[in-house]
């Protein structure tokens, strides 16, 4: 019974403990196997990759994206899927946590602008100002 990964309690869901990805991945080519695993709907890989807070040095990916920039890409995905301003804020509170500042922040609705389009970035932009604690009413332009 000691190997099983104990388990952690949040928000009231028991979420197992995330397991080193590169024991679930055996591989010369560990991206295009964790994919293909994720393809396969393998559940114990999908759990490793949507740990909100995967502890440091569990998983390959770590090398890969500093805490800076894996910052900045969770508040694009929040960005890009419309995510309210709690949420907002919680990826606004990491992202200082890692060092990054308030301009670098505004930074990524600049940067997903394109892809996210006109409507997405005048919508997402009151609720990213509110995040980081700016004032932004106006009385028209």
């Amino acid at each position: 019974m000691g190997d099983a990964p104990a388990a952690r309690s949040h928000d009231h869901h028991t979420i197992p403990a995330e397991r080193d990805i590169t024991t679930l991945i055996a591989d010369d080519q560990p991206a295009r196997e964790l994919l293909r695993r994720l393809t396969a709907d393998d559940q114990e890989c999908a759990r490793t990759v949507l740990a909100l807070r995967p502890e440091p040095g569990t998983g390959w990916f770590d090398a890969e994206l500093t805490p800076q920039v894996l910052t900045l890409v969770r508040l694009a995905a929040l960005v890009a899927d419309d995510a309210s301003t709690t949420s907002l804020r919680w990826a606004v509170e990491l992202a200082w946590n890692a060092g990054i500042d308030d301009d670098e922040i505004v930074g990524v609705l600049i940067a997903v602008g394109s892809e996210i389009g006109a409507q997405r970035v005048v919508d997402t932009a009151p609720r990213l100002a509110a995040a980081i604690g700016y004032d932004v009413d106006f009385d028209g332009l």
